[in-house]
C-alpha cells in the first residue's frame, strides 16, 4: 500500500505500533481503511518508541497519532510514555487493537482515545475527532 499513488488530499495521520508490539496486521488494515477514506497515511510500523512521535507528527503536519497493538501495554507505556506523548502532542492520540480493549481505562486516563478492535468504528471516531478540531 505504500506505493499506491492515490492522490489523497485528506488529513495526514501518523500510525505506529506500540512499544514491544510486533503484530502489524491490524496496523496495516487500519492504514488501508484510512487511505480508502482519503487520509494521507504515514506508517512507521510496529514496535515504535513513543517518545519522539509528537515531534514526527509536528514535522509532518499530521493531524492525529494512531497507535495499535495486540498485547497489553506495559506499565511504563501506560503510566509514563503515553501520558507524555499526549501532553507533548498538539494533535489527538488514539489507540486501537486489542491493546485498547485490555487497557481502555488507563488509555483514557492518559488522555488518549481508546478505539477498540473494530476498524470501521475506529475510522468513524477518528473522523469525529478530527472534524471537531
Amino acid at each position: 500500500y505504500h506505493h499506491q499513488a492515490r492522490g489523497n488530499t485528506g488529513p495526514r495521520i501518523l500510525i505506529a505500533g506500540l512499544p514491544r508490539e510486533h503484530h502489524e496486521i491490524g496496523l496495516l488494515l487500519f492504514a488501508l481503511a484510512a487511505m480508502e477514506s482519503g487520509y494521507r497515511v504515514l506508517s512507521l510500523g510496529a514496535n515504535m518508541v513513543l517518545e519522539e512521535l509528537w515531534e514526527i507528527a509536528r514535522k509532518t503536519d499530521s493531524r492525529a497519532i494512531v497507535l495499535s497493538g495486540a498485547i497489553e501495554p506495559g506499565k511504563q507505556v501506560l503510566g509514563k510514555d503515553l501520558p507524555a506523548l499526549v501532553e507533548q502532542s498538539q494533535v489527538p492520540v488514539l489507540v486501537g487493537g486489542l491493546s485498547s480493549v485490555y487497557s481502555c481505562d488507563a488509555i483514557n486516563r492518559a488522555g488518549a482515545e481508546a478505539l477498540g478492535r473494530d476498524i470501521e468504528h475506529g475510522m468513524q471516531r477518528l473522523s469525529e475527532i478530527l472534524s471537531s478540531k
